[in-house]
């Protein structure tokens, strides 16, 4: 019975040696689903529709998904939004945007340019992050955003934040710009 024992732990010896706890291999590839989207969409166009009329339309060269982190991206994106009537309301473009699933933020990235039809307004920025819970709209404290009316009046700075809700913006530093009468 000794010799079924001793034999028996051999092979078990020879298994387990030949065998390699090495979880490399399988940490890598955890690692690569987190990188990897698990689907992509090119020239993909999204339409929000809110009572019979669509509110918000976005046309992008390329969405991927990635589940696991939460995230949307969007590359080659254009946007047009539109009032319960069907009015343009805002448009706009940028090189590209991450739309965090979970929280519907959205980090914009990239020539950013917005017009506003009812502001007669346009924006133009290198980086923007929307906070939906709070309807604010910022940039870094670095990044400068040019703000330029219709009538020719502008202003500039850097560290940009509006509160959506509120209209009002405000800029943290390197303020510059004209205000032409209207009239």
């Amino acid at each position: 019975m000794h010799r079924f024992l001793a034999a028996g732990i051999l092979v078990t010896a020879f298994f387990l040696g030949s065998c390699s706890l090495d979880y490399e291999d399988a940490q890598l590839a955890e690692s690569l689903d987190d990188e990897l989207a698990e689907t992509v969409i090119t020239n993909a166009r999204v339409t929000v529709v809110r009572g019979e009329s669509p509110s918000f339309l976005v046309d992008a060269e390329q969405v991927s998904t990635f589940p696991r982190r939460n995230e949307q991206e969007l590359r080659g994106i254009s946007f047009r939004e539109y009032n319960q009537s069907g009015e343009l309301l805002t448009e706009g473009s940028a090189e590209r945007a991450r739309i965090f699933t979970q929280s519907d933020d959205v980090e914009i990235e990239g020539e950013i340019r917005l017009r506003s039809v009812l502001h007669e307004a346009r924006l133009e920025a290198e980086y923007l992050y929307h906070h939906n819970a709070d309807r604010r709209l910022s940039s870094r404290d670095s990044d400068t955003v040019l703000i330029e009316r219709d009538s020719g009046s502008w202003i500039s700075g850097r560290g940009f934040e509006i509160d959506l809700r509120r209209n009002e913006l405000s800029f943290s530093s390197a303020v510059d710009g004209e205000i032409l009468d209207e009239d």
